[in-house]
Parts: C-alpha cells; sequence; structure tokens
C-alpha cells in the first residue's frame, strides 16, 4: 500500500487512475443502482400482486364454504320430519371438534316463533328466509363472536322449515389457513372493523392498520404492525347479495424484511463486488 500511495503521488498515476475510476467505477454503480431500483419494483409488484390474490383466494374459498354449509343444511333437514309446529331438532358439537362445520345446528317449523339458545326471529330474517334464500348474522357478546346461518329448508316430507347452523369458527379460520402462501399472516373483519375470526397465525389488529383500511380502501399498503414493517394485501368480501350480510375484509399480511429478504441479499453482493473493484482499479492503477 505504500508503493501504490508512492505512486499515486505522481500526475500520471493520478491522471490513469481518476480516468480509470470515471471510466469504470462510476458507470458500474449507475448500472448497480438502476438495477436495484429495478429488482425493487419488480420485487415490491409481485409482493403486491402475491398478497392481494392471497387475500382473494381466502374471501373467495371462504365464500363458496358459507355456500357449501348451507347446502349441508338443506340436505340434513331433507332427513328429518319436523312438521310438528312444537318439534325442534338440536344437534350439538359437545366436545367443539374443529373439523365439524357446526358447534349446533336447529332444525324447527317456519311457524315456530322463538327457540332456546337462538336469537329471536325478526321480521328482516323471516322474510329474507321466505325468499329461499339463507341469511347471515353475527352475534356478539363479552365472551365471543358468533356466526349464526339461517336456512330454509325442507324435511323429508317436503314441509317447510328453517335451518340454524352456529358456525364452528376453529373450523371456518383452519378452512381459510389452507389457501395462505408460506411465511403470511391473516385477519378477517366485518364492517365495523371488529375481527371475526382468530386464530394463532393471525395479523394483529391496531389502530393503524384499521385506519388504513378505512381511509385508503386499497388493494395493497404497508404499515407498522407491533415492532415490525408489515406488507398487507387487502380484499372486501360483499357478502349481501348471496348472505343478505354486510361485506369483510380480508388482511393477508408479510414482514417486509422477510418478502425482501432476496433484495437484501442483493444490496449486500452488489456492495461488496463495488468494494473489491474499487481496489482492484486502484492496485492496477498504481502498477501501471
Amino acid at each position: 500500500m505504500k508503493t501504490a500511495s508512492l505512486q499515486l503521488r505522481s500526475k500520471v498515476s493520478r491522471r490513469i487512475f481518476m480516468t480509470v475510476f470515471l471510466c469504470s467505477i462510476l458507470p458500474i454503480t449507475g448500472l448497480v443502482c438502476l438495477t436495484l431500483y429495478n429488482v425493487q419494483s419488480k420485487v415490491s409488484e409481485d409482493v403486491n400482486r402475491r398478497l392481494h390474490h392471497a387475500s382473494k383466494n381466502v374471501g373467495m374459498a371462504i365464500m363458496a364454504e358459507l355456500d357449501s354449509l348451507y347446502q349441508n343444511l338443506k340436505n340434513e333437514a331433507a332427513l328429518r320430519d319436523f312438521s310438528s309446529s312444537k318439534k325442534i331438532i338440536v344437534n350439538q358439537d359437545i366436545q367443539k371438534n374443529s373439523e365439524k362445520p357446526f358447534i349446533t345446528s336447529w332444525f324447527f317449523s317456519e311457524h315456530k316463533m322463538a327457540v332456546k339458545g337462538l336469537p329471536p326471529l325478526t321480521e328482516t330474517i323471516r322474510e329474507r328466509l321466505v325468499t329461499g334464500l339463507p341469511q347471515l348474522e353475527i352475534m356478539r357478546d363479552r365472551q365471543e363472536t358468533a356466526l349464526l346461518l339461517w336456512a330454509p329448508v325442507r324435511d323429508q316430507n317436503n314441509v317447510k322449515g328453517i335451518a340454524v347452523g352456529k358456525i364452528n369458527p376453529d373450523y371456518l379460520w383452519l378452512y381459510a389457513e389452507g389457501f395462505l402462501p408460506s411465511r403470511t399472516r391473516l385477519t378477517i373483519v366485518d364492517e365495523q372493523y371488529q375481527p371475526l375470526l382468530q386464530g394463532a397465525g393471525k395479523l394483529s389488529i391496531e389502530p393503524a392498520l384499521i385506519q388504513l383500511v378505512q381511509k385508503r380502501k386499497e388493494t395493497y399498503f404497508e404499515t407498522d404492525v407491533g415492532n415490525q414493517r408489515w406488507l398487507i394485501g387487502h380484499w372486501q368480501l360483499f357478502l349481501l347479495a348471496g348472505f343478505n350480510a354486510e361485506g369483510w375484509h380480508i388482511l393477508v399480511g408479510e414482514p417486509k424484511n422477510q418478502a425482501f429478504s432476496s433484495l437484501s441479499s442483493f444490496q449486500k453482493n452488489a456492495g461488496l463486488t463495488g468494494i473489491i473493484t474499487f481496489w482492484i482499479i486502484l492496485l492496477a492503477s498504481s502498477i501501471l
């Protein structure tokens, strides 16, 4: 290095060094910066698309599963006989098995006005059932959030009746999780931005996240959740037409440092390559 410093004291050596520096280091640095910018834009676009599609896939899967649960109620009702206006058939999952879609289900005549364990049958729900369409109702108390699926059905004697299924939240959560990409987390909230489904892999609901969903209504954004920066894919599930219910917001998130892990490796490699190139040029200039 002493020899190199002595050589650079020469006017010719300094000119050679500056010529090589200007003709190689600067273009290479510009090319690396441009490549880094293009790669970052591409990765960001891919993550945006992947998280948005993931939230949409989860939403459509839930929609399809709700329709499947409605068909299950109709099929089970077709095996029952509840022609008596006083007769109520109750199926209950005492062990709360996460593999069973309903915790409790009720089957009764359409003339029944009140059923133990169920909220009152309002005129809105009754008018909805008369049209032959199901009704999804969210019941909240201090202990839990219950999803009730009301369905117009017929028994084995073709007598009109009503079936109500209390959806198992663990079943619906595990079903939705099956459509998530690796390293992502899920949160589902209603139109009041209250959590509907909870699980071990849920994305924490924080005020900053809710404000972004309320104000921006975008399909993709990033925010701080806890001590990490998260990228969030958002899709709104509309339930009004199919189940006469307010829409749900499907949020799929991934930590930014994980989503851009490949880009971080590229940045480190580019920096090391630049340093090595600089020293090679410096040594070559001193020798010349």
